[in-house]
Formats: structure tokens, sequence, C-alpha cells
């Protein structure tokens, strides 16, 4: 009779905490977590090109030797990444693997099998859009690093100004390089060589062109105008504002982020908790003889 009290407690105690977590999930405000959901699912359907489905089959034909655009723009992406490559490397890259996969896989289609040589050609396929693809898989981790990073450099810069009116851009550039994401690092190293090389507007022309994303033109605009001696400190001090409001949305979707991660891994530990309750329920009825007593019952 002890045992199977102390089960029943056991039992009532197991079964209220997993009550009130679940009712504290059910019942608690949700209304932002809603809000982060959709805006994440919306830059989803953003990102979403339908093209990419059918990425294998896009073999860029026309310009297998590269014309002077998709050369400048590659080289333009390579310099990003800190690669010593060009691209005609990365063209060479495409022609030998796609060539060599294109050989084999005739090869076996005539050789072994024809699946053998159907599998070469897809494999020859990826192997044209592999080198290129990789390049802009690290410019979209790059992006998404910027776009986390930048808000921390513009306020530097906002800092800078409001002190010193003549504050150096490459100064704040260069003091910003020292303690920022080794990404965004490569970032501000190639825009502060454009500073150097070419001066401060065509630098920010050009670092508009590599990433032509909304808050990287509306900062080139506002130091454009910073430049040419116009004082619009309070549009810079409203555009920090809208950037503290992007930080707290990135946060927000990285704590969301954290907490599914949690309730996966405390998903994962309900279950040992239940087999070892089952358990341990069998074990007390068969210790006090209820097994035998549901027996006599049939």
């Amino acid at each position: 009779m002890a045992s199977i009290l102390f089960f029943a407690v056991i039992g009532s105690l197991a079964l209220s905490w997993l009550g009130f977590a679940l009712g504290k999930a059910i019942f608690r405000p949700v209304a932002k977590k809603k809000a982060v959901r959709f805006r994440v699912k919306q830059e989803k359907k953003k990102d979403w090109d339908p093209d990419s489905v059918f990425q294998l089959l896009k073999l860029d034909l026309k310009e297998v030797f590269l014309s002077e655009t998709a050369e400048q723009e590659l080289n333009a992406k390579l310099r990003r990444l800190g690669l010593a490559k060009s691209a005609r490397d990365v063209r060479k890259e495409q022609i030998v693997l796609s060539g060599v996969s294109l050989f084999v896989g005739l090869f076996s289609y005539w050789a072994f099998a024809p699946v053998l040589g159907l599998l070469g050609l897809a494999i020859a396929a990826a192997g044209w859009i592999y080198p290129v693809e990789t390049i802009n898989r690290e410019i979209r981790q790059m992006n998404e690093i910027v776009y986390k990073k930048f808000p921390s450099f513009y306020r530097r810069n906002y800092y800078s100004y409001k002190k010193n009116i003549n504050t150096s851009l490459s100064r704040v550039v260069e003091s910003h390089m020292r303690v920022c994401h080794p990404a965004f690092q490569r970032e501000l190293k190639v825009f502060l060589e454009d500073i150097e090389s070419v001066g401060e507007f065509e630098a920010i022309q050009r670092w508009k062109n590599r990433l032509p994303l909304p808050y990287i033109i509306r900062y080139a605009e506002i130091i454009e105008s910073r430049l040419r001696g116009e004082d619009n400190t309070p549009v810079m001090e409203n555009f920090k504002l809208e950037l503290d409001k992007m930080r707290e949305v990135q946060v927000d979707k990285d704590l969301l982020k954290l907490e599914s991660r949690i309730n996966g891994v405390l998903g994962l530990m309900y279950v040992p908790f239940f087999l070892l309750l089952i358990i341990y329920f069998l074990a007390q009825m068969q210790g006090s003889g209820l097994v035998q007593f549901f027996k006599q019952l049939q």
C-alpha cells in the first residue's frame, strides 16, 4: 500500500508539472511570436526563386567563355570573399568538371548501362553549376552576416560624426574592423581599399553596387550628403532608430529559433521520462500483487 501511495504521489507531481508546462506554452501571450514567425515566412517567400528548383538545368551555354559583364560580376564576388582566383579560373573549373563528367557518362552509357550514362549527364550538369553556386551561397551567407552586423557599424558612424563633424570615413571603418565579425571585416576591408584607391564617393558607390540592399543604399545616401558638407544629423538619427528596430527584430528571430531548439530538446527528454514512469508503474504493480489481482478478476 505504501509503494502504491508513493507511486501515486510521484505520478501526480509529474502530471502536474507536465500540465503546467503545456498550459504555459498554450495560454501565454503569443502575439509577438506570431508576428516574428509571419515575418520569417514572408522573407522566405521573397528569397524563394522558382527558377532555383530547376537550377541543374541552367547551364548558361550562351556565355561559355564569359561575357564582360558576367566576368566583372563574378570577379566582384570573388573579391568580396577574399579569394585569390579570378572569374576565368572559375569558368575553367566549370568546363573541366562538366567535361570530365560528360565524357565518363557517355562512356558508361555505351560500355556499361544506360542508367550510369544518365547519372553521368546529371553529374555533368551539377559540375557546371557547383563552382558558381558555391560562391553565390557564400555571398548569401555574407549578406546575412552584414544584415546582422550593420547596425553596430552604423552606430559607430553616427556617434563619430555626432562627436566630430570632420571625422574621416576611413578612420571610422578602420576602428570598426578591429572589433567586428570576420566576414563583415572582409567586407569592410574591400570598402576601405576602395576608399584609399578611388576616394570616398566612388567607394560608397561601389559598395552600394556590390550590396544593393535597402539599408546599404540608405547609408550611402546619408554619407554622400555628409561628405558634401550637409548637416543631416536628424536624418542620421532617424536611420539609427530604424536600424535599432531592425536589430530588435533580428534578436526576436534568434530567440524564436533558440526556443524551438530548447522545446525540441525538452520533447526528447520527455520520452525517456515517461518510459521510466511506465516501467516504474509496471514494477510497482508486479510487486504489490495487482497483476495477480487482475488475473483473478478475469
